[in-house]
Parts: structure tokens; sequence; C-alpha cells
């Protein structure tokens, strides 16, 4: 292909795959206006620059490259500036293109010329092989009537996006092999009526014969789906509308292939009507969140649904659909849904805020479901209990949080327990029998207010236990007298518990996995296992707990490699010689942050007291270097 000296063709990659022509790589053209086209990999680009006036302009230049493969991406059109030049690229004579991304770049609306925009998509008409299509920023009034041509018998994908000017949306219905649509920010479009579904041309054709996927997002003023079609959407699987905060109608009221359908944030959506037994045979998710003026009923019969989400729905007041194979359940902020029937096979149940929390632990106990592995309520405030104090027989894991006046159960073993979360729950809650738990696994206690003790029975031990944290319980004052016997624990981090004054006994033999330890905020704590430390200890995390930095030397670090301390640092001045030897020996990694806002003379005290420690100079030490510069 001939370039002149003012030439407008800007090559940059040294390999070209898909450019079938000898031309010469690294053809450098100096223009601020560029248009960008890769070619299937995103990172291979072809520059075309918007030309200067009366020189060649730069999307011209594609109308002799006839043999382009693959994939095309031609940003900032908001440059052209005439049809013709559009019309010169000869998009429709490029027999080997399958995908093709228009882009208009945002900016000032005031100097769009929306006429010509329409004009340049309109000569941008490609062949009817195209595989894909996007469409993004186009500020023309109107889509073209080749967009969404039934004669694009290959088109499997299209994708149109910020094109705010445009009040209606193209006819799609009539493409054959459509399977993904994701239409975005058409903030013009008020409603999706039939002219979405078919076309004067094309309208022998069943509406959307092949789609599977239909996304539509962030429509800012979309009211209704106005029409709909009996026909249509046959194979639809993927249903997904968000963000449109105008929308106040209908839904399609029967999809018979439909899989997973998600509703989320829609605070004007009221309704859901006309709604027939088998409207959605095959639905296996239905999530509907942030709808919070929808009352109307909900599908009844949806036979295949396993997972069921409703969040924010405040005024919704309908029995849940009956569901027989229903394994997951979402019920948070939506407290006037009925649960008619309880899926016995349901596995994991969230329910959040009351009366839902009430009603759920009410139908749990007199249904003792048998398949329920999860459960976690969140959001009462009202004085309930476990029916009958125990948990439900099946039950791996639980996690409450913020019911203050839920009562724990404490008379029964749940053998198959394996993780328990409480936070900012059960004020009743004095002490925890952690031998009623055999096999926890993972137990995290948070915001306890009256938890004093945790309590074991003789020798026995939690032998799965690897993670254990206790957390903001300020009147917790003791572990088990006889030590905490947890021969696979892991993680053990104690924080902001005032009155504590002692870690476990014997951690060194009770606790021999244990890798990590963190002591924050537990001022009375004054001193390390009188018998060492777990032997295969490797870091330790220790703030404000003073007291305790000066028993430094009794913890063993022998295959210790991180060491936190945070401060303050007020009452000690250095540490004892043992620690200093056993740091300078054991450690390979220390990591030293004094946190804590500290004057000018406890400054050089703190200085002090970790030159004594590590005997280093400070220019041999980045962290100490960072700290003290």
């Amino acid at each position: 292909m001939p370039i002149d000296g003012d030439g407008d063709l800007l090559l940059l990659k040294t390999s070209w795959r898909h450019l079938e022509l000898g031309v010469t790589h690294h053809l450098v053209h100096r223009s601020a206006k560029t248009l960008h086209i890769p070619i299937t990999d995103p990172h291979d680009h072809l520059h075309v620059n918007k030309g200067r006036r009366n020189k060649k302009n730069g999307i011209k230049e594609l109308g002799g490259l006839s043999n382009l493969q693959g994939s095309l991406l031609i940003k900032n059109l908001e440059n052209v500036t005439t049809s013709d030049e559009a019309s010169d690229a000869s998009i429709i004579d490029k027999k080997h293109i399958n995908s093709l991304h228009y882009k208009w770049s945002e900016c000032d609306n005031n100097k769009r010329q929306f006429q010509i925009e329409t004009d340049v998509l309109c000569k941008l008409q490609p062949r009817h092989e195209l595989k894909t299509l996007t469409i993004s920023g186009y500020q023309g009034t109107r889509f073209l009537d080749w967009v969404g041509n039934c004669y694009f018998h290959s088109m499997t994908w299209i994708s149109l996006n910020n094109c705010n000017k445009c009040d209606m949306l193209p006819s799609l219905g009539q493409l054959p092999s459509l399977k993904q649509l994701c239409i975005s920010k058409l903030n013009s479009v008020k409603a999706i009526d039939i002219g979405f579904y078919k076309n004067q041309d094309c309208s022998f054709v069943k509406p959307f014969p092949s789609l599977v996927n239909l996304i539509i997002v962030d429509m800012l003023c979309l009211k209704v789906w106005s029409s709909f079609d009996s026909d249509a959407f046959p194979l639809l699987k993927v249903l997904e509308i968000r963000n449109c905060p105008k929308f106040r109608g209908d839904l399609p009221n029967r999809l018979p292939s439909l899989e997973s359908l998600a509703i989320n944030g829609m605070p004007c959506w009221e309704t859901w009507s006309s709604l027939t037994l088998d409207a959605f045979p095959l639905l296996e998710r239905l999530n509907i969140r942030r709808c919070p003026k929808l009352m109307g009923n909900l599908p009844n019969q949806l036979p295949a649904l396993n997972y069921l989400n409703i969040t924010d729905c405040e005024l919704l007041v309908s029995t849940l659909p009956r569901a027989p194979v229903l394994r997951r359940l979402t019920i948070s902020k939506s407290n006037k849904v009925v649960l008619d029937v309880f899926p016995l096979s349901v596995e994991d149940i969230t329910v959040e805020g009351s009366p839902m929390v009430e009603y759920m632990i009410e139908v749990i106990g007199n249904v003792q479901p048998t398949s329920l592995r999860y459960l976690c309520i969140n959001d009462s405030w009202s004085a309930i209990s476990f029916p009958c104090g125990r948990l439900p027989a099946s039950l791996q894991t639980l996690t409450i949080g913020d019911c203050k006046k839920l009562e724990f159960p404490l008379q029964y073993k749940h053998e198959l327990l394996e993780s328990l979360s409480i936070f900012d729950s059960c004020d009743s809650l004095t002490s925890l029998s952690l031998i009623n738990f055999p096999n926890l696994t993972h137990l995290s206690i948070q915001t306890c207010e009256n938890l004093e003790s945790l309590s074991v029975s003789g020798s026995e031990s939690l032998m799965k236990l690897s993670y254990f944290v206790i957390h903001n319980c300020p009147n917790f004052v003791s572990f088990p007298r006889e030590g905490l016997t947890a021969p696979n624990l892991i993680h053990f981090r104690v924080e902001n518990c005032d009155k504590l004054k002692a870690l476990p006994n014997q951690m060194n033999v009770l606790l021999p996995k244990l890798e990590y330890l963190g002591i924050h905020n537990c001022p009375e704590i004054e001193l390390f296992p009188e018998r060492g430390m777990p032997p295969n200890l490797r870091s330790i995390e220790i703030e404000n707990c003073e007291k305790l930095l000066s028993d430094l030397a009794r913890a063993s670090m022998d295959k210790l490699t991180d060491l936190t301390l945070r401060g303050p640092f007020d009452g000690i001045k250095s540490f004892p010689k043992e620690v200093h030897l056993q740091l300078q020996v054991a450690m390979a990694k220390i990591v030293l942050s004094i946190m804590v806002k500290i004057r000018m003379e406890n400054e050089s005290r703190a200085y002090r007291m970790y030159q004594s420690c590590f005997n280093w100079e400070t220019s041999q030490c980045t962290v100490l270097n960072r700290v003290f510069s």
C-alpha cells in the first residue's frame, strides 16, 4: 500500500499477524488526534491519525486494507467529521473481520454533531458475516437499520453501551444466531417495546430465537417493558436487570429455558404480575435485591430452584415459591415474606432482620431439617431461643450477629458443628463449654460483653480446632484452668479483653502446632506461660500489652521468624539479655512497628531499648531507619 511523505498510516507493532500486505513497519506520522485499531489481540494496534485539512484522513486509509482479519476496534470516532470519510474506510468490504467495536470517546456534548455521528455509523455498516458487534459512546439519536438486520446471520454477540441520545432500542430480535446481548447506559430509552422484538423487514422470524444471555444495566430512564411476545426468548438462560431506578412496569412472564434471574437496584418497581404456574420451569437461581417498593407476588412454582436471595425488599408481602430442591436461601431486610412450606432440601440459610430471624428459628425448630449445613442469623432484638435448647443436628456452620437477646443453646453436644462465629450477640452468655463442640475447626467470639470464661471437661480436647479468635469481650477473665487442649490449633488471637490476666496454661504441650499468636490490647496479661511457648510458634504479635512485654524472655523464640511489637513502651527501658541473645540467634526476620503517639523524650528511650536488644547500627536496619528518621 503506497504511503507518501505525509501519509496517515502508523504501524506500531513489529509483528502484524493479521495484515496480509507487504507494508513497511514503524512508519511514523506526527499528529495529535488518532484512531486506535487493535487486531484480534488488544495489544496489537494500528493507529490511524485524523488528518489535517487538505490531507488524507486517517480512517480513509482503512479502505486499502482489504485483508484485515479477526477483531477490529476503532476508537475516537468523534474525530470523523463527514460520512464520506467513513464510507471511504470500506468496512463493508472487509471480508475477514469477524468482530467490530466502534467507540466514540466521552467529550463535551455541546461540541458533538449528532447527525454526523448518525451518518458515520450508517457508512460503517459491516458485512453480514460479522459475529460480534460493540457500539459504545455513540451520540446519534437513533441506531441505524443495519444494526439488528436479520441478514446478519452469523451475529452471536452485541453490546450497546453509553449511547445516551438514542431513545429507542434497535430491533434485535430478528438476529437468528444472537446468543449474548448487553445493553447499558442508554439513558434516553424509556421503554422496551414491540420494536425491540421485530421489524417490518424480518417479522417472519420468532424473536430472539437463539439468545442465551440478556443483560440490561444502568438504564436511568427505563420505565416499562411494555410489550411481550409469547414466542420470544425460547432459549434464554440468564436474564439480569440492574440499576434501572425509574423502572416500574412488568417483566416477561414466561421464559421456558431461564436458569438464572437477577433483579437489582429497582427502587420504583412495584409489581410482578401475570405469572403463570409454568412461568419459569427451569429456573435455578432467583436473586432480587434493592427493590424496596416491590409488593406483588413472586412466582409460585419453581420446581428447579436451588438458590433464592431476597434482600432489601421491605414491602414485599409474598409467600416464598414452592421449591422442592432449594439448597440456598437468603432473606435479608425483607421481613414480610412468608415461608409457606419449609423446603426440606435446604442446606444453607441466611436471614437478617426481625421478625424473619425469630420466624426462621421457630420453623427450623419445628421442622428439624436434616439437610441444613449452614445457618447465619443477623439483626434481631427480640428475646429468642432455639426450640428445645438445641441446634439442628446436621448443622456444620453457625454464625450469629447482632442478636443480643438470643439465648445460646448450652445443654447439648453439637457433634457435627465445625464453625461457630458469635458477634455482638448472646448477652446472657457468661460461660461457654467448648466440649459441647468436639469437632470445631473454626471458633470466633467477638463483642460478647458478658462472657467471662471458657470451660472444658477434664482432659477432653478440641482435636480439630485450627483457628480461634476471641475479640472485644471486656469481662472475659479466664481460659480453662486445665489449659486449652487443641493439638491442631494453628492460629490463636486474643484482642481487647481488658480483664484477662493470663494466657492458657501449658501452651507448650497442649498447643504443639500453634504457628501464630496475636495478643492485642490486653493490658492485664503479665506473664507468658511458665513452661514456655508452643514449639512450632513462628509469629508473635503483641500490641498495647506493656506488662507482658516485660516477660518477653519467657517466650521461647527458637523457631520464631516474625515478631511484631506495638507500643506504648513507656514503662520499658530495655529488653533482658536473654531476649537479646534469642533474637540474634534465632530470628530470621524482625518486624518492628511502633504505632503510638510518642513524645520526643520517649523516642530516645525506645531507640536505646532496641539498640540494647539488637545491637545494630541504625544504618543497618531499614525498619529502624524508617521509624527514627
